[in-house]
């Protein structure tokens, strides 16, 4: 287990549910774009929601849209909006994602041996 996950095992149903359901969001819509960035890169972070049986991968990939949220964008001030490399990064791994979502649903123990291929993997 990585450092998110150790964290959350010990909160209770109720927090971890919140917390993975609803960080990423939150922290974009007050302005915290590098927390939902560094949250929306993070292994462990990713590995957890899709895992996570309330959730799951379309969950995950939804996430990633709300950069390009008019009704979010527009609430944030430019300093607080990402930078362009940075947006690539998370439309790449959104992508990323959504080429997978069929095999990880299908398959859990290809959640545990394939995605880490599939992310860090340039072609």
């Amino acid at each position: 287990m990585g450092e998110v996950a150790n964290k959350l095992a010990l909160k209770t149903d109720e927090f971890q549910s919140l917390f993975i359901g609803q960080f990423p969001e939150k922290q974009l819509k007050v302005g915290n774009s590098g927390i939902y960035y560094q949250t929306l890169t993070d292994f462990d972070f990713i590995s957890l929601k899709i895992q996570y049986p309330k959730f799951g991968i379309e969950a995950l990939i939804r996430d990633y849209s709300l950069i390009e949220e008019p009704e979010i964008l527009e609430n944030l001030e430019e300093d607080e909006k990402l930078e362009t490399e940075k947006i690539k990064t998370l439309k790449l791994i959104q992508h990323t994602l959504q080429l997978s979502a069929h095999v990880l649903n299908q398959d859990k123990e290809s959640r545990k041996n394939n995605l880490p291929d599939n992310l860090t993997r340039q072609d």
